[in-house]
């Protein structure tokens, strides 16, 4: 009878763990691979929003902008 060393066991003890490896190492793949998507979706919409942000803000300056000009225009008028 051969007795398996703790360091070298028998072949069907490799067979075991290196199927246990494979089965492991494609649970975490799935994992990686959602977590992947998940984060893509979250920085779009991330993005999105700081777009909108920005155009909003970009439009209240530029109202802000006619306005001014709009009370400036009778002076500009009385000048000429």
């Amino acid at each position: 009878m051969i007795l398996s060393h703790p360091f070298f066991p028998l072949s069907s003890q490799w067979e075991s763990r290196v199927t246990q490896y494979e089965r492991d190492f494609e649970r975490i793949s799935t994992v990686v691979r959602k977590e992947v998507i998940r984060f893509e979706k979250e920085k779009s919409k991330d993005f999105k929003n700081h777009v909108i942000k920005y155009l909003e803000t970009l439009l209240y300056s530029q109202q802000q902008l006619a306005k001014y000009w709009e009370a400036f225009l009778p002076e500009a008028k009385a000048i000429s």
